[in-house]
């Protein structure tokens, strides 16, 4: 599965993670992050965390779509 992917022209990128040693961030393998233009080339951009962290990239891609309402 892909890692970049768009919805509603939002970009989104799900990126690896690296958990803190707790029973609560045990399974977290991946984050969710928002790729923002900042310029007038393609390649201007940063990443900003949704705070969505999950297991699977499928799992994370889902999320990305029921929630974006909060992203537009």
């Amino acid at each position: 599965m892909k890692r970049d992917f768009s919805i509603h022209n939002i970009h989104f990128t799900i990126a690896d993670y690296r958990p803190r040693k707790n029973e609560y961030e045990k399974g977290l393998k991946y984050q969710l992050l928002i790729r923002i233009y900042d310029g007038p080339r393609d390649y201007d951009y940063y990443y900003r965390c949704t705070g969505y962290y999950g297991s699977t990239l499928a799992g994370l891609k889902n999320i990305a779509e029921k929630n974006i309402y909060a992203w537009l």
